[in-house]
């Protein structure tokens, strides 16, 4: 008798770009992994997310997504999606999913002051879990958000918004969080 030759399995990744245009109106989809490059050019043109999905649970997820296409000007095509199916998405982004692109925050990150936002001692004591305050854009206010991961070297925080799980998760640098005064 054989033995059946066994291989290990491998997860192809998945590239999603996810975001809401200025109109409010949800886009999702997904690109195989060999228009990875050209997906994260048209995320970046088009200010939107770009994920890498190499979990099979998540991936199965992801398939629910339509396929989204790039064109020759480097944009893409990344289809409306009902706001449930965005929703139930965006609440996965936090678990085996790696964060490619969001905003500029980076950029930002880079730009800012490095003595400015929460001092340097408190965010060395922060963790995931810990609740900040993030302001969501320019004209809006603060608001509390969760961290979910934490770049100490790049001083970077991905966060979830604690009031708005639905809405999309951010990363915004140590100089854009606040601390909340104790009670």
């Amino acid at each position: 008798m054989l033995a059946e030759e066994t291989t290990p399995q491998t997860v192809l990744s998945t590239v999603v770009l996810l975001g809401k245009d200025n109109g409010g109106k949800f886009h999702a989809s997904r690109f195989p992994s060999d228009q990875a490059e050209a997906a994260l050019r048209a995320a970046r043109l088009m200010k939107l997310r770009a994920l890498k999905v190499t979990d099979a649970e998540l991936d199965a997820a992801v398939q629910q997504l339509p396929e989204g296409k790039i064109y020759a000007t480097g944009r893409g095509l990344v289809p409306f999606v009902k706001r449930e199916l965005y929703d139930r998405f965006a609440a996965l982004l936090g678990t085996a999913a790696e964060q490619l692109l969001v905003d500029e925050t980076e950029a930002t990150a880079k730009s800012a002051k490095p003595d400015s936002g929460i001092d340097r001692a408190i965010w060395e004591q922060l963790e995931v879990g810990s609740t900040v305050l993030a302001s969501a854009s320019a004209d809006e206010g603060w608001f509390e958000a969760i961290i979910l991961s934490l770049d100490q070297e790049k001083d970077i925080a991905t966060l979830r918004w604690r009031d708005y799980p639905t809405e999309p998760i951010v990363t915004k640098s140590r100089s854009q969080l606040g601390l909340m005064a104790a009670a």
